[in-house]
């Protein structure tokens, strides 16, 4: 039995999945109170507003001269951190990482993950047990985690996102494929994206 705040011990054999885009919503929702301004969205200005500061100041950018890759790795990290905080999120409410299936009420124990249960869970509202859809007397409602959908990798333009199974290792080098790979029994999170930051030259898959 998995306790609160551990990763759930998911031993049967999940097909790696790939899924996107987010499908639109035609049902109308029960009405949810204001959602909190999360701290990324504070972060966003202040990112934006030191890149406008480094740009505007050519002695503060010595070895940056491709304003427009600048621009890029600007957008990627906030959409990574962004991403990040939402997943963070979840777990502090659900004590499991999204994308494991429901679990029940008092025991802690989650079915595999799919793709399926991670786009439902982090772009609607779910109880603390992780069921998504009409409330449960005595459930909380919490969520959305993402609600204008799954980001987009700006670097490429996909939003899809490969799960990585519990015993699977992330690739050594991004594949382009997809936006973006997660990995719910760690809950770690890569933009799967080719290319390097401007400023270090580091991959963006390290970001």
């Amino acid at each position: 039995m998995n306790q609160p705040g551990q990763s759930p011990n998911s031993t049967t054999n999940v097909v790696p999945q790939v899924f996107g885009p987010s499908p639109q919503r035609g049902q109308t929702e029960p009405e949810k109170p204001s959602r909190r301004p999360r701290v990324v969205e504070y972060g966003l200005v202040a990112v934006m507003a030191g890149t406008l500061g480094i740009m505007a100041v050519p002695n503060l950018t010595p070895k940056v001269s491709n304003m427009e890759g600048l621009a890029k790795l600007t957008q990627l990290q906030y959409q990574v951190d962004y991403y990040r905080g939402a997943l963070e999120e979840y777990r502090a409410e659900h004590h499991v990482w999204p994308g494991y299936g429901p679990g029940r009420a008092g025991a802690w124990l989650h079915g595999a993950p799919s793709g399926v249960n991670f786009k439902r869970q982090m772009t609607l509202w779910s109880d603390e047990w992780g069921n998504v859809g009409q409330p449960i007397l005595g459930s909380r409602e919490l969520g959305p985690y993402l609600e204008l959908g799954l980001p987009k990798n700006p670097i490429n333009g996909l939003e899809s996102v490969r799960l990585l199974l519990e015993s699977e290792p992330f690739p050594e080098a991004a594949d382009g494929t997809t936006g973006w790979y997660y990995k719910p029994a760690t809950g770690e999170l890569r933009p799967n994206c080719k290319g390097a930051s401007v400023v270090s030259g580091e991959p963006y898959y390290s970001l």
